[in-house]
């Protein structure tokens, strides 16, 4: 074998392996992207019920808030 087929040989070979390690990476990565993705669709529902619980117990709050203030007025001019 000449030096030449030799080092075309091993280039080829290189070139192989750069391209399979390239594919797990990119696998790897798109996995990660995915799972990444989800978790952070998961903590933002979470968020968001959250959310709407607060503003329904602020309501509620306002209301009672809105009746005990009525309630003092009228106990003040009995």
């Amino acid at each position: 074998m000449s030096v030449k087929t030799e080092l075309e040989a091993m280039g080829n070979a290189h070139a192989e392996v750069a391209a399979g390690m390239r594919r797990e990476l990119e696998e790897a990565l798109a996995s990660f992207a995915n799972t990444v993705r989800e978790r952070r669709k998961l903590v933002q529902t979470n968020v968001d019920r959250l959310r709407r619980t607060k503003a329904a117990q602020e309501q509620q709050l306002q209301k009672v808030d809105t009746s005990n203030a009525y309630l003092m007025v009228v106990e003040r001019k009995v």
